[in-house]
């Protein structure tokens, strides 16, 4: 996600990779059948950044939506909810996804490495 809009202090923030996440996706969200929630409540205290739903998918034939999370961690951001959040997550979504600055990568893949019901979150960079 290079090119990222910088704000005053030099530091990216949860809404400038947002915003450029959105808009390098939007031909995959505007798709007819897919829906995308910006900010979407998992339970009263789990809330993942930007949620999208594939209502066209299907498994033999039958419909087999997608539930897509993403969750946001900037440079400003610490991990010390991120396991509670993506324990919720799971729970509800097919496919997940970290969205972290490069100060925190390394403390999120040892998060997601040491937990086997993490197995199928993916780390996207910025």
């Amino acid at each position: 996600m290079a090119n990222m809009k910088i704000i005053r202090d030099g530091k990216m923030r949860d809404v400038d990779i947002r915003l450029k996440f959105i808009e390098r996706n939007i031909k995959f969200f505007e798709q007819p059948g897919f829906e995308f929630v910006n900010e979407f409540g998992i339970n009263s205290t789990n809330i993942v950044d930007l949620a999208a739903f594939d209502f066209n998918h299907k498994t033999n034939g039958k419909d087999d939506p997608i539930f897509y999370g993403f969750e946001i961690k900037t440079e400003t951001d610490n991990t010390k909810r991120l396991e509670a959040q993506l324990n919720a997550y799971i729970t509800f979504f097919h496919i997940i996804y970290v969205i972290v600055h490069e100060k925190l990568l390394n403390e999120v893949l040892e998060l997601i490495d040491s937990r086997k019901q993490f197995d199928k979150i993916g780390v996207m960079v910025v």
